[in-house]
């Protein structure tokens, strides 16, 4: 595990990133999880992706800033189908990169596939209630079961805008949350192809 320095623009990104988790996850809050949790759950780490991964197709200059599980408990309208458990990987760029600032990559497991389908609904429904004030949700085909990208970049000023992405999909037992930060336009393709790289492994090990 690397530890990376502290940015202003990375702690901008952490802060942004955060309402765009709150907005995907809102029905759940995050405990540490216990290795019997882990241990009767699908291994989402195993299907999460890694340094290779977003270095391959964002920037070779991203690092790891932290992989950790963590035990997820259902609140709201989905507290009947909670998740089981929950992988998160976080990875940097340097601190005055011209391109990518962070990636992240979230995978929650359930007992069965009514768990991902109940929390997706729930997350697009949020949107559709809050509107356009949090960003343009867009449906996304060709990853998934069902998946669907949020654009919460902030609005044009006089300094260049912190663009940021976040794709949210379901495969079988597994959801899936990949958000992309930078300083410069991110491309839908490339958040498709991180979307499939994960759905692939989904594919095999759900």
């Amino acid at each position: 595990m690397t530890t990376t320095h502290r940015s202003p623009s990375l702690m901008a990104w952490r802060i942004a990133a955060g309402g765009l988790i709150a907005l995907f996850v809102a029905p759940a809050i995050t405990l540490a999880a216990s290795p019997s949790a882990l241990a009767r759950a699908a291994n989402p780490k195993s299907v999460s992706l890694n340094l290779a991964d977003v270095r391959h197709v964002l920037s070779k200059q991203l690092t790891t800033t932290s992989g950790r599980y963590e035990k997820p408990n259902a609140m709201g309208a989905c507290t009947s189908t909670p998740p089981v458990n929950e992988y998160n990987a976080t990875f940097s760029g340097p601190m005055s990169t011209k391109g990518v600032l962070a990636a992240i990559s979230q995978v929650y497991t359930y007992k069965s596939s009514a768990g991902p389908a109940c929390t997706e609904e729930s997350a697009a429904s949020t949107y559709k209630v809050l509107g356009a004030s949090l960003g343009k949700m867009s449906t996304v085909h060709g990853v998934g079961e069902r998946a669907f990208v949020v654009d919460t970049t902030g609005p044009k000023t006089k300094q260049a805008p912190v663009y940021t992405l976040g794709l949210n999909f379901t495969r079988g037992v597994y959801r899936a949350l990949i958000i992309v930060q930078s300083n410069q336009k991110i491309k839908a393709s490339d958040m498709v192809r991180l979307g499939k790289i994960v759905d692939g492994r989904m594919k095999k090990f759900r």
